[in-house]
């Protein structure tokens, strides 16, 4: 979909420690930056029920790790607004991750509904969900 207001995409079926959770993200290929408005929101999911998990190579404080705020989100829409949608993890848990701040985490879809109701307030958004976002492949028809 391109210009969203709002993208859900969740890391299913890697979802099973936080560590993975920028592979939802695949489905957008080199196309993020059309499919996200400039000032949309990107919610990630990830149900993270082993936690944030742990790689000897690309973990916290191994050999080729690189902080999450380097992909999550990518670079090249890192300032849309980001929410985190997991029972698994805090943003506690998740710090290690993250040079700066970490990203909010919601453990509930309600939270994330009063938040996105408030931003867009007197208009209709424009969704786009991809719950398996990173198996996905996303096409973007020239013109579209």
């Amino acid at each position: 979909v391109r210009d969203a207001d709002i993208v859900i995409t969740g890391s299913y079926p890697k979802d099973t420690e936080y560590q993975q959770i920028g592979t939802c993200f695949a489905v957008f290929g080199q196309h993020k930056k059309e499919c996200i408005r400039q000032d949309g929101t990107v919610i990630v999911m990830s149900a993270a029920s082993e936690g944030v998990g742990w790689h000897y190579l690309f973990g916290p404080g191994m050999p080729l790790f690189s902080p999450h705020e380097d992909n999550v989100p990518p670079a090249d829409i890192a300032d849309r607004d980001l929410m985190i949608y997991s029972d698994g993890v805090s943003r506690q848990d998740i710090s290690q991750f993250y040079r700066g701040d970490a990203p909010p985490v919601y453990k509930s879809w309600e939270d994330i509904l009063e938040k996105l109701q408030e931003k867009y307030a007197g208009r209709t958004p424009l969704v786009a969900v991809y719950p398996e976002g990173s198996i996905q492949i996303g096409v973007l028809e020239a013109g579209e």
